[in-house]
């Protein structure tokens, strides 16, 4: 079994802290140049993103609204 360790993320646009759960061999998996989401499939694409960009999912969706067709 994978021992998970907790993460303090914070976005950089609002601040606000996201604790995540992640096996510490995976991050350095990333680290090395292993795709995120093979790297880490466990977590959220929302978390992902946290932390390849340090912006959350809120802040994202402002940034980059959906498109209407």
């Amino acid at each position: 079994m994978k021992e998970m360790q907790e993460y303090q993320l914070v976005c950089r646009l609002c601040r606000e802290t996201t604790v995540v759960k992640a096996d510490p061999d995976d991050i350095r998996k990333w680290g090395t140049g292993t795709l995120i989401q093979d790297a880490l499939p466990y977590l959220s694409a929302d978390h992902r993103e946290l932390l390849m960009s340090a912006t959350c999912d809120s802040c994202w969706q402002e940034l980059f609204p959906p498109m209407d067709d």
